[in-house]
This record gives C-alpha cells, sequence and structure tokens, in this order.
C-alpha cells in the first residue's frame, strides 16, 4: 500500500508541475480524497485491495493525463481542430456560459438547446466556473482531470462486481489489469464523455447484481436520467437495465413485467418524447457522415460495409472486437514524444483484448462453459452482447466499452474456476501464435 499511496502523490505533484495550475492540482487532490472516501463502501475485509486498486489506477490516470497535457502544449495546432470533440469541449468551457451557472443550467436542462450533450456540457462549464470563481482559471489539465476523476472512481466499483466471484487479491489484480489494459484507460484521461458513461454503467451492473431493493430502483432511475444527459442512446440502453432489474424481482408475477414497461414508456414518452426527433435526426446525420468516412476509405471497413447483411454484422461484430489494427499506426504517426507515449497504449488494449476476446469465445463456445457461469452473469453477458449489437452501426470503441467489465469478468471467471491453469497457458500461447501470423500476413500484404 505504501509504493501505491507514494505513486499518486508523485502523480499529483506532477500535476502542479508539469502545468503551474493550481486548480489542476485541487482536482487531483479532490480525486484522490473522494476515491477513498467512496473506498469505504467496499465491505471493510476487501477495503485494502481497493484502495491499492484505486491508488494505481488514479495514479496512472492522472499521469497520463499531465502527458495528454503536454501532447496538446507541443503541437497545440494538432489539437486545435474544429472537428475534434475535444477541443469543441475545450472552446465551449472558453465561452461565456463559464461565468453565468445559472443561465447555463437553463439552457442544458429546460430549453434544451444543445440537444445531445447537455449533462456533459454543463458538468465541464460548471468546472470551469468553479476554476474561474474560486481557483486560478479554467485550464485545460483541469478538464482532462475531470474526466480522470470518473476514470478513477470507476475502478472502486469495478473492484466491487469482480470481488462479487473472484477473492479480494485477484479481484484487485483483474481491476487494474482492466482498468489500464483496455481501451476504458485511453478514454479516462481525454475531454469524452464516454468514460463518465462507462462509470454510471458500470454503478448500474453493480445494482443488478445485488439483490432487489427500493434503493436500487431508485439508484437506476437516477443513473438512467444522467446517462440520458450524456448520450441518448445510451440512455434508452439503461432503460432496458432497468427493465432486468425488475424482471428479477418479478419473474414468479410476470404479470406485473408489462405493467412495469408501460410505466417506463410513459414515463419516457412525458419527459423525452419532444427531445425524441431532434436526438434521432442528430443520430442519423452522425451515422450518414460515419457511413461516407468509411465509404472513402480503402481498408476493411469499406469492404464490409459492402458485404451482404447478416455476414456484414458478423463481421463487424469480430472487427469491433479486434480494433484496431494495425495497432501501432498511430504511434509511428506520433508528432512527439509525448503523443507516442500515449499512442503507445492502442498497442497494449489491442493485444490485451484480441487474448481476452479469443479465450472467452473459444471456451464459452468450443470448451462449452456458458452454462457453469452463474446466472446473473450469463444474464449480464448477453445484455452487452445485445448492447454491442445495436452499436454495430457506428464502428467506435469507446462508445461500447461499458460491455468490457463484463465480458473480461467472464474471462476472468471461466480462467479460475473452469479450465486447468496448463490448459490457459496452452491456450494462450495458441492464441498468441494467431496474432503474430495476423501481424504477419498484414505485413506480407502491406509490404
Amino acid at each position: 500500500m505504501i509504493y501505491s499511496l507514494a505513486f499518486a502523490v508523485i502523480a499529483i505533484l506532477l500535476t502542479i508541475l508539469v502545468s503551474g495550475s493550481f486548480v489542476s492540482c485541487s482536482m487531483a487532490i479532490f480525486t484522490f480524497t473522494l476515491g477513498h472516501l467512496y473506498c469505504n463502501t467496499v465491505n471493510c475485509y476487501d477495503r485494502y485491495w481497493a484502495r491499492k486498486a484505486f491508488n494505481i489506477v488514479f495514479s496512472l490516470t492522472t499521469v497520463f493525463a499531465c502527458i495528454h497535457y503536454l501532447d496538446t502544449v507541443v503541437d497545440w495546432n494538432d489539437f486545435a481542430i474544429d472537428w475534434k470533440d475535444e477541443y469543441k469541449f475545450w472552446s465551449f468551457t472558453q465561452g461565456g456560459s463559464a461565468s453565468d451557472i445559472g443561465g447555463l443550467f437553463y439552457d442544458c436542462f429546460i430549453r434544451r438547446i444543445h440537444i445531445t450533450d447537455e449533462g456533459y456540457l454543463f458538468y465541464i462549464t460548471a468546472l470551469a466556473y468553479v476554476a474561474n470563481s474560486l481557483f486560478d482559471g479554467n485550464h485545460l489539465l483541469l478538464q482532462f482531470l475531470g474526466s480522470g476523476l470518473f476514470g478513477s472512481l470507476a475502478s472502486i466499483v469495478l473492484f466491487k462486481i469482480y470481488s462479487r466471484y473472484l477473492n479480494a487479491k485477484k479481484a484487485y489484480t483483474n481491476t487494474w489489469i482492466l482498468s489500464f489494459c483496455s481501451v476504458v484507460f485511453f478514454y479516462s484521461f481525454q475531454l469524452l464523455r464516454d468514460i463518465h458513461i462507462y462509470f454510471f454503467y458500470l454503478v448500474a451492473f453493480n445494482i443488478l447484481l445485488d439483490r432487489f431493493r427500493v434503493k436500487g430502483v431508485v439508484t437506476l432511475i437516477l443513473i438512467t436520467i444522467i446517462v440520458f444527459q450524456l448520450r441518448f442512446a445510451n440512455g434508452l440502453f439503461c432503460l432496458a437495465l432497468l427493465v432486468y432489474y425488475f424482471y428479477k424481482q418479478f419473474r414468479k408475477y410476470k404479470w406485473l413485467l408489462p405493467l412495469f414497461i408501460i410505466i417506463v414508456i410513459s414515463i419516457f414518452l412525458k419527459y423525452f418524447w419532444e427531445d425524441y426527433y431532434s436526438v434521432v435526426q442528430a443520430m442519423n446525420r452522425y451515422m450518414e457522415f460515419t457511413e461516407e468516412a468509411i465509404g472513402t476509405e480503402q481498408g476493411l471497413s469499406a469492404v464490409i460495409v459492402q458485404l451482404p447483411s447478416g455476414i456484414k454484422e458478423t463481421v463487424s461484430f469480430l472487427n469491433f472486437m479486434l480494433q484496431p489494427f494495425p495497432s501501432w499506426n498511430g504511434l509511428l504517426e506520433s508528432i512527439n514524444i509525448f503523443n507516442g507515449i500515449v499512442e503507445i497504449l492502442p498497442v497494449i488494449y489491442q493485444l490485451f483484448w484480441f487474448f481476452v476476446f479469443a479465450l472467452t469465445v473459444k471456451w464459452l463456445i468450443f470448451d462449452k462453459k456458458f452454462k457453469e457461469l452463474p446466472l446473473d452473469m450469463r444474464w449480464l453477458l448477453i445484455i452487452v452482447f445485445i448492447f454491442i449489437c445495436l452499436n454495430l452501426s457506428n464502428p467506435n470503441q469507446r462508445r461500447i466499452m461499458c460491455a468490457y467489465p463484463i465480458i473480461f469478468l467472464v474471462y476472468a471467471y471461466v480462467k479460475e474456476y473452469c479450465i486447468p491453469a496448463k490448459v490457459v497457458r496452452s491456450n494462450k500461447i495458441v492464441v498468441f501464435v494467431c496474432w503474430s501470423c495476423m501481424v504477419l500476413m498484414y505485413l506480407c500484404f502491406k509490404f
């Protein structure tokens, strides 16, 4: 624990050293303090491991937020491009809204003038407002650390989920491995809303694994409302999670489920129907833009779009799980050392997820281990599979990373309890050989 605490302190000091921003350092301290307070919700016997996992994830997230900030400082022109989401969000926090938080609240939640990003725009601008009012002003590193807050807190929820099925030490190990080695970490320190959605989905999954309680219902409803404000499509899927939570409780009284679905739909129509068509139009425009962009490419994505229906979805799913490939493109095209460090992450998470996905498919389908999973885990796996399939029309990993913790949980559980260690090692060797062959084939065709 002392080493992880020392690492956390170094990470906090690094924020002030690289930016000279007191508010950024204060945000890091706030995240660290809040995280350790949140660890008190973990079972007292497992709390040591939860704190240790949080310290590691917090430290890594904070360090990479600093590196990402230095990357933008060194090559600002590469960051300050109008179509980049990070720059658009940063520009918004620099506008007049940051000095009128009451007006912003009215625009976001009463008039709803921004259509799809209301909750996130309010959050990042509220950070800017606090920074301008109480500290030394809004800062780009502050906004990166604002995302890091949710990435760090997510590790505690992840530990809670994993400790339900694994002992505390293994839950700790799998928590920091997934938090650092998957695509989740890549978006934990960027000025984007995906890590916020990921956090709230984790909280929802943790509630689904718990026994039915009124507190759980209220929390799921609040999460659904919040996620609707972050991204409309993800909010819709949260409604499905709410329905499943009631299904677990009332499956013996099946007549209650249709009644509950009617109530949920009625609430949705009352509060969100006015925004529905505006959001759908915005989503359709984005999908058309994505399809046009893919159509102009010459790579695998362009080929997949032309495949017949059915085959296209299957290949898209496999391609989704194995992206990015080649993972080293960003590293080769990096424009400075800080950008190069950040671009190492796709190399790590592509190889990591290739192993996880390939082994999970083999064990569940070919070794028929699906029925050996606990019932709740099976249901959650089905739910996240549906979630991924619904996102196949928009091939972007950050939109489906909410599914990764459940897939990795299944992988860790089967590896721990269903497959002998010797078989696991031999399977990993086979998968590595397959990955190496894939890389060699690509290099042969490329050169």
